[in-house]
């Protein structure tokens, strides 16, 4: 192949990628999400500027939706080049690295008698059923994967990228080392196709391999229910009930504190009771004063481009230094080890 065909088939790759991210109907960051979460946040906040005397005109409401301490600051500069660089330039790796373990898992899956290709369940009950089952079975995964992420300290050196973000906004959750995301598809991936595997055993197949993706709608109604929120300086509680169960934005806030008082708690996407289970919710406190971030000297180490794609690998390979010898960490006092 030319070199010219080459960079041809690259380029579009790239655009492919942006293009999906941005504009994917499966995206969190495609236009309808943004949107509602968007709306959301509006009301939300024109009730609070009324509710404390203040104008709640489409000027006050945007100012306070968009303000510039946050959308100039830094480290929302540092959210854009990480999804330029990510999504654009290294787009490939975590295709890569799913695609792989995807066809080993299919493969060890078959060899233990998994048939995918068996007569599909396909009465709406089934559809339903399959699609919660699909929606747990994630929103567990990808609870562990962070769980993880936080209480493995090679990963943790990863994770960090995301977590010394000073400022949140939706693109924050972009924010990611490429190691980083390559461990969680690989890990979810694996874990999806065994949870698929474990449903054909018991109750037959659900429909056909390219049917399956499309079957856990939950995890998106979800994600266009003001998903985005979570990632952003609109604080947005449950209510004691709801909060019990489901994964607020107040909570993932919580999660991105620098404050001793909420490190390692709710890892959670959807659901409340992985993290009930692990023994890391923390339920939101009305008026609870915190700012984002890592520790405070870790974090200054972390305030350019270069240290957020480098310092993590040196971090990390460090781990194999003999006892004594090893970095220091968000978690010091703490579990010794963040999404």
């Amino acid at each position: 192949m030319a070199l010219t065909e080459i960079i041809v088939d690259y380029a579009a790759g790239v655009g492919g990628a942006l293009k999906h991210l941005f504009l994917g109907v499966g995206s969190f960051l495609s236009p309808a999400p943004v949107l509602v979460a968007l709306a959301i946040a509006a009301v939300i906040v024109a009730r609070r500027l009324r509710r404390d005397g203040e104008a709640s005109n489409p000027s006050a409401i945007w100012r306070a939706l968009f303000p510039a301490q946050i959308w100039r600051h830094v480290s929302a500069r540092h959210d854009l080049f990480i999804i330029a660089i990510n999504d654009g330039v290294l787009f490939f790796l975590p295709a890569l690295a799913g695609g792989a373990v995807s066809i080993a898992a299919v493969q060890t899956a078959r060899s233990l008698g998994v048939d995918f290709y068996a007569p599909a369940q396909t009465q709406p009950v089934w559809l339903i059923a399959f699609g919660i089952y699909m929606a747990l079975a994630w929103d567990f995964l990808a609870t562990y994967a962070h769980y993880l992420k936080h209480k493995v300290p090679i990963l943790w050196e990863f994770h960090k990228v995301h977590h010394c973000a000073e400022v949140l906004t939706p693109l924050t959750a972009m924010r990611r080392h490429p190691f980083e995301s390559v461990f969680s598809t690989m890990l979810i991936t694996a874990g999806m196709i065994t949870a698929i595997s474990l449903w054909i055993t018991l109750f037959g197949a659900p429909g056909s391999l390219v049917d399956i993706g499309g079957l856990a709608v939950i995890v998106y109604l979800w994600r266009l229910l003001g998903y985005n929120i979570r990632h952003s300086h609109i604080w947005i509680s449950y209510g004691s009930f709801w909060n019990r169960y489901l994964m607020s934005p107040a909570h993932h806030q919580l999660h991105h504190s620098r404050e001793a008082r909420h490190h390692d708690c709710n890892f959670g996407h959807i659901f409340t009771f992985w993290d009930r289970l692990f023994g890391t919710l923390y339920a939101p406190v009305e008026g609870e004063r915190f700012e984002f971030g890592i520790e405070a000297e870790e974090n200054a180490k972390l305030n350019t481009l270069r240290a957020l794609y480098l310092r993590p690998i040196r971090q990390a390979a460090a781990r194999f230094a003999p006892p004594g010898e090893l970095p220091p960490s968000r978690h010091a006092g703490a579990s010794g080890m963040e999404n």
